[in-house]
């Protein structure tokens, strides 16, 4: 009975910590780009005829990317939320890797080249793995705008595979800022992460990492991080072959 009111209370206090960073994510992150949105289509409407054509486009991409952040913060929120309840079926089949890869990239090209960067794939035509599609899309869209949003402009993002007969190793790869160890410890737990501001003032939560290591877990494979300031930052995946 006491092993068992043990248990309860630290899953009980796991739960409460989940609920704590949502409402911080709802009540801090999701809240910003509203703010932005908000205060931009105020002076818009205010002052439209005083401000210049310049301005005027500066201000529709600060709405633009605020949009775009909120969008997907929430479509990350609903795929966690969903995970936990058990509401997502997970149905994994064979998956051409290239395909997938290929079709996050037309995805997130417009955020790329808002900022010069370009994404390059090396995955072979022929490479199939064993996953869920809708989850391995979440991944690489959050790995990929990940890489994007840490890379100064005229970088580069690159996406590559290693196989062997148990596993096919994928590598999310960029040559932006970089994170010290502190930072890379943390990037996968959902108690410690935080905010982090993106080369071009991008803001974000991090939790799309969190969604991503879930997701590869589920998929039966591990995903980690190797970086270095001033270098760059490498994410590495692992997934079943197809079978």
């Amino acid at each position: 009975m006491y092993r068992s009111k043990k248990v309860d209370s630290e899953q009980m206090a796991r739960v409460n910590t989940m609920k704590e960073t949502l409402l911080r994510i709802i009540a801090h992150d999701l809240k910003t780009p509203f703010n932005v949105i908000f205060g931009y289509t105020e002076v818009l409407k205010e002052d439209f005829k005083n401000i210049s054509d310049e301005e005027k486009l500066t201000y529709l991409e600060s709405i633009r990317k605020a949009s775009r952040l909120s969008i997907q913060l929430l479509e990350n929120l609903t795929m966690w939320s969903k995970s936990h309840a058990d509401k997502i079926e997970f149905k994994p089949a064979n998956l051409n890797l290239n395909d997938i890869v290929r079709e996050n990239i037309y995805i997130l090209e417009p955020s790329a080249d808002s900022k010069k960067i370009s994404i390059t794939s090396n995955i072979p035509e022929n490479v199939e793995v064993f996953a869920d599609e809708n989850m391995l899309k979440t991944i690489f869209r959050n790995l990929i705008s990940n890489g994007i949003k840490f890379t100064n402009e005229n970088g580069k993002i690159n996406i590559h595979c290693e196989q062997s007969k148990n596993e096919v190793k994928i590598f999310v790869e960029d040559n932006g800022v970089g994170m010290d160890d502190v930072t890379k410890d943390s990037l996968f737990n959902l108690d410690e992460f935080v905010s982090a501001e993106g080369t071009a003032g991008e803001r974000g939560t991090g939790f799309g990492l969190v969604l991503c290591k879930e997701f590869v877990s589920k998929n039966g494979g591990k995903i980690w991080a190797e970086s270095a300031l001033g270098v760059g930052s490498k994410f590495i995946f692992t997934l079943r072959p197809a079978v």
